[in-house]
């Protein structure tokens, strides 16, 4: 089936999610609470057109899954991870069960996506923002951002905790901008030169700059995350914040598009002095 997924409506994106052992009541009661408040269980039952009964018996297997939390109460309510967490489980269930999965994994995180963008907008912003301390943790929700672009990814990018380390598992998708800036003493590093020229091989636009004062990845001018205090060798975590706003997304946006025109590209960086 890799390859071949192509999730567009909630009947095929339940069918997606029964690809990773999700089943049909699970699928329904998460696509029925994605990007909502918390709810008590009745009204999940309600909203996903099943019965209560089973309604319990799922949100019980969605909550040991990590597909869900409940909130306790005189009566529980139960709210559904965002699609990123589902991405990070996903993706940590492919890579150790299937690798054949991946492009599947990737395809329904990007339906999963639009799915949580059509719903209506929580009135509480720190329901969007996380902060993480442990790199591979924030690559995992960089990639779930990724994932979901349907437009444009822009990223600003440092040095890993062991030199420069540029592990993308996603390669660029067709219809969405990808455009990074590294630092000019990335050139130095032989393996990082072989993965620049794959990866704009694949549709990446890549460009280079003195200095850059942070790692940024804004998607679609929406999500965001921010490097604060990059990984070093030898230190026990960075730490980085994951989050959506619209307006610093703009902001973002513009002070990436005054480094990207004053960046150049790797070949005039190389190509002799006059």
């Amino acid at each position: 089936m890799a390859g071949e997924a192509q999730w567009s409506d909630e009947d095929q994106l339940i069918a997606g999610l029964a690809e990773f052992g999700i089943g049909r009541n699970e699928a329904r009661l998460y696509l029925a609470a994605i990007g909502r408040p918390s709810m008590r269980a009745a009204e999940l039952a309600e909203r996903a057109d099943i019965g209560r009964t089973k309604a319990y018996d799922a949100l019980r297997l969605l909550v040991e899954k990590g597909l869900f939390t409940e909130e306790p109460g005189r009566v529980a309510r139960f709210r559904a991870a965002d699609a990123r967490t589902v991405a990070q489980l996903l993706r940590k269930q492919t890579f150790s069960e299937n690798a054949s999965l991946v492009e599947d994994t990737r395809e329904l995180v990007a339906d999963l996506f639009q799915h949580y963008y059509a719903t209506a907008p929580a009135s509480d912003p720190f329901d969007f923002v996380q902060v993480l301390r442990h790199g591979e943790a924030a690559w995992a929700r960089q990639e779930a951002m990724i994932a979901g672009a349907r437009h444009e990814v822009i990223r600003t990018r440092l040095p890993g905790p062991t030199g420069l380390l540029f592990q993308d598992a996603l390669l660029p998708r067709e219809g969405v901008s990808y455009r990074s800036i590294f630092e000019r003493r990335a050139l130095a590093d032989p393996a990082f030169r072989r993965w620049a020229a794959e990866r704009q091989a694949s549709g990446e636009r890549i460009r280079f700059a003195e200095r850059l004062n942070t790692g940024t990845c804004v998607v679609d001018r929406t999500a965001i995350m921010l490097t604060l205090i990059p990984e070093a060798p030898g230190a026990k975590g960075g730490t980085w914040v994951a989050l959506e706003h619209a307006g610093l997304a703009e902001l973002l946006t513009e002070v990436f598009e005054r480094q990207w025109a004053d960046a150049v590209p790797a070949a005039a960086l190389d190509a002799p002095a006059p």
